[in-house]
């Protein structure tokens, strides 16, 4: 696994991949809350794309990765992390 630049890397299958903040007004309609009023923790884009190139194997097997992770955990997070 390299990680070239902090956006972007590559895996040991040649399997490429890269990541961008969008920034949006529409940010905060996305958070969730538990019964205790904490927002929900999800998985910030560089995590989605750490796990695709850790566990693809090919571009499409990184896709069906990054699928599993953001149908599970979701995608969220401040774009300054």
């Amino acid at each position: 696994l390299n990680l070239t630049f902090p956006r972007s890397g590559a895996n040991e299958c040649g399997v490429v991949g890269g990541n961008e903040a969008v920034h949006t007004l529409l940010a905060n309609e996305l958070d969730t809350r538990d019964e205790n009023g904490a927002l929900e923790k999800r998985l910030l884009g560089m995590d989605i794309l750490r796990l695709a190139l850790e566990r693809g194997t090919s571009a499409k097997h990184a896709v069906e990765v990054c699928i599993h992770f953001i149908e599970t955990y979701g995608q969220g997070g401040p774009c300054c992390n």
